[in-house]
């Protein structure tokens, strides 16, 4: 162990209701595990929570974790003396308060000018019809996989299709650097349905989110409609000028920032707490 363990558990709570305690199962390599369960008959899109000793003598930051879309459960990471509530280990291990702090596991963190050399994109995403076939882009350089999900009318079940990550790299002409870009073809009529995409950043947490290149939404607002981006799409329609472009880094953050208001019967989180103060054995 780490220290000592033992004595820390976790509060949750949900605005205007009281807490609960909730405890860890398990340990792995970076610290405390544990799962804080909240069975609700309303959508809840985030849950508060801290990590304290048994006595309250001692207490973290109070953390506000968000709720993604998708049926897994939502996996995040915190460090003892950071407010900040990280959505992949790879970010938490840049975290100053984490004593194993490796500043290369994720290089946008902290080398954004090299990572936009290195991952950047010029090219077109989101969607493009022509003869008869749409292809699907979505640019997520640290996705693991990414899926695309396509809805018929009425339908909450998807049909998944597996996207190919790009393998072309060139930091000098960035619209044929495609290592970063998703892509998947789909050779059919796709009036009347819509579409998400899953994307998996680490083996088994994913999160869907709707296509950030569009504005066009469902009524739920979360996924796109193909038969309206088909009537923008002819060749008669023009492109609006876009006078602010996108960084990366603000399109790197759309997926981490949607929100669903569907309903469900269980919130889950996965919990893991690193000490940074106590020496690893």
């Amino acid at each position: 162990m780490h220290g000592d363990y033992s004595r820390y558990s976790m509060w949750k709570w949900l605005d205007c209701y009281w807490g609960e305690e909730a405890h860890f199962s398990r340990e792995d390599d970076f610290g405390l595990v544990g799962q804080v369960t909240s069975p609700s008959n309303r959508f809840i899109d985030s849950v508060n929570l801290l990590v304290k000793t048994e006595d309250w003598s001692r207490q973290t930051h109070d953390y506000r974790v968000r709720r993604f879309l998708g049926g897994a459960p939502n996996a995040i990471w915190i460090v003892e003396g950071d407010p900040t509530v990280y959505y992949s280990k790879q970010a938490a291990l840049t975290s100053h308060s984490f004593e194993g702090r490796d500043q290369h596991a994720f290089d946008m963190a902290l080398r954004r000018q090299e990572f936009d050399q290195k991952w950047g994109f010029q090219g077109w995403l989101g969607h493009k019809y022509e003869r008869g076939a749409t292809e699907f882009r979505l640019w997520s350089p640290l996705a693991r996989c990414v899926q695309l999900l396509l809805f018929k009318k009425g339908s909450k079940n998807p049909k998944v299709i597996k996207m190919s990550r790009g393998n072309s790299v060139n930091k000098d002409r960035h619209e044929m650097n495609t290592q970063g870009v998703w892509s998947a073809t789909v050779k059919k009529h796709l009036d009347g349905v819509a579409y998400q995409f899953r994307v998996y950043h680490e083996e088994s947490f994913y999160q869907d989110t709707r296509d950030p290149y569009r504005i066009a939404l469902s009524l739920d607002n979360k996924k796109v409609w193909w038969s309206i981006l088909n009537d923008l799409s002819h060749e008669d329609m023009k492109r609006l000028p876009n006078k602010k472009r996108v960084g990366v880094s603000q399109m790197l953050a759309h997926p981490l920032s949607v929100r669903c208001t569907s309903v469900i019967s269980q919130f889950q989180r996965r919990l893991v707490l690193r000490n940074p103060i106590e020496e690893p054995i």
